[in-house]
């Protein structure tokens, strides 16, 4: 089996899947500003060919995007 994967420069993968740290919010003058991280957290999302996401797996925390520790 082969499976594509997708890099997410701009983030909007990661919005939409709802793995990104932080949200948007209005400041005071009504402008719409980003609180917290834009980190998106890593994710695995097996999606068949009909667009149904089958499996879902993602982390969160600040620790997640930076461990680099190989899984035992």
């Amino acid at each position: 089996m082969k499976y594509p994967l997708v890099a997410d420069a701009t983030k909007t993968i990661s919005a939409n899947y709802d793995v990104l740290g932080g949200h948007y919010d209005y400041n005071e003058q009504g402008e719409m500003t980003y609180v917290g991280s834009p980190m998106a957290y890593r994710g695995l999302f097996l999606i068949d060919r009909d667009g149904i996401v089958r499996h879902h797996s993602s982390t969160t925390g600040p620790w997640a995007a930076a461990s680099t520790k190989p899984c035992a």
